[in-house]
């Protein structure tokens, strides 16, 4: 019997170690990322630390998604890529994964997933998914993967969709969520620039898609199943960015001399602290701006003493050591400072008087809100206030 309980309790241990392992796992850094949580205006910032910030136009309108934010085209509306992202980060290798979460509610029509305006013509990166046939196509260098069918019950689910050229191995393959839907040989070793690099629409804004996009990131390599995975299960959101603020993100009663802290992301070296009384000012906020408050490499900050009631927001971007010093922007946070003082409901107080003047000004009158205006001020009525007894109490 204890030699049982031996052997189970040591390929316990040996799997929680297991675990640990994986959870520590190394993800590829996207070359662009635009989250889609900015939820408002016309612009969809890039999370990689690039620059490569996108832009809304046509009727992109932003919703809810599958991390956060996300943005719905009605078939009228589009994301202008910064083609910079594909001339600079992908033509080089000419190797790429393209991804985002999709969510498409009517199959019918035709439509264009995403595509670009390429130099030499030709069809270098467009998708359909899928078109009026119901075949789903991703064309590259001019072969197209048309060998599969949109399944009726994809319609209305989110699904994480990944597009790849790899031209060292010669292969294009894209997946619907980890699972590979086409794989073909037969690539070109090289990739022509890029005028225009359209999500939702072809690259001259036609053909518009009816469908949710969330979470869009390009990579300048193959991602594996297993980064794939990660990817779909949000373990890769946290690694460059900080988390965990203290106080807690839209806590209340905060005491007013509070320090902030936070975890930082696990490849920080020093962070940009960003505070303010605006929840725009502090997202929109650069090193340029009021509302930047410095860089160091400690992960706490002492605030001078707060007002009380106020709401306040702010913001940590990760700085990585040089040489690259990419920036991981934060998410805005924001807690709300302990009032001046708390009512007290007067059902939990009891009050008692020596005497009282007679049996309308009695002691209760100074805790029912006899008296007292819209603004809390008092009334200067006998009969609004508690007097004493006229006479010396017995």
């Amino acid at each position: 019997m204890f030699k049982k309980w031996l052997e189970i309790k040591i390929c316990f241990f040996v799997l929680v170690v297991g675990l640990a392992s994986v959870g520590q796992a190394r993800f590829p850094d996207p070359v662009g990322w635009w989250k889609l949580d900015d939820g408002a205006g016309t612009t969809a910032a890039d999370s990689s630390g690039n620059g490569y910030d996108a832009t809304l136009d046509g009727d992109a309108t932003w919703v809810d998604g599958v991390f956060g934010g996300a943005v719905h085209l009605s078939g009228a509306g589009w994301i202008d890529m910064p083609v910079e992202v594909w001339n600079e980060k992908v033509v080089p290798n000419a190797t790429y994964s393209f991804c985002f979460w999709y969510n498409l509610p009517d199959a019918g029509g035709a439509k264009v997933t995403f595509g670009s305006v390429l130099a030499g013509g030709g069809r270098h990166f467009q998708s359909h998914v899928p078109w009026s046939n119901g075949r789903i196509f991703y064309d590259t260098t001019g072969h197209r993967g048309n060998d599969q069918f949109w399944q009726a019950e994809w319609t209305g689910e989110w699904a994480f969709w990944i597009f790849q050229h790899d031209a060292i191995n010669g292969w294009k393959r894209y997946y619907r969520n980890d699972e590979i839907i086409h794989d073909s040989t037969g690539q070109a070793a090289t990739l022509p620039e890029a005028t225009a690099l359209v999500v939702g629409a072809n690259g001259t804004h036609g053909n518009g898609v009816i469908a949710t996009y969330d979470d869009i990131r390009f990579y300048d390599l193959s991602l594996t199943v297993e980064d794939i995975q990660g990817i779909m299960a949000g373990e890769d959101l946290v690694e460059g960015v900080a988390e965990n603020p203290v106080p807690e993100d839209g806590a209340t009663d905060v005491v007013r001399d509070t320090i902030l802290a936070w975890s930082p992301g696990i490849y920080a070296a020093t962070h940009d602290v960003y505070f303010g009384t605006d929840f725009n000012d502090v997202s929109e906020a650069t090193t340029a701006s009021p509302e930047f408050k410095g860089n160091q490499p400690d992960t706490t900050y002492a605030l001078d003493r707060l007002e009380f009631g106020r709401a306040y927001y702010w913001r940590i971007d990760e700085v990585n050591a040089p040489p690259d010093s990419t920036v991981y922007p934060g998410s805005v946070w924001s807690f709300t400072v302990e009032p001046e003082g708390y009512p007290v409901s007067a059902d939990r107080i009891t009050l008692t008087a020596s005497g009282q003047g007679n049996a309308n000004e009695g002691p209760e009158k100074a805790i029912d809100g006899s008296g007292l205006d819209e603004d809390g001020k008092h009334s200067q009525e006998i009969s609004e206030m508690w007097r004493s007894a006229d006479s010396e109490p017995g």
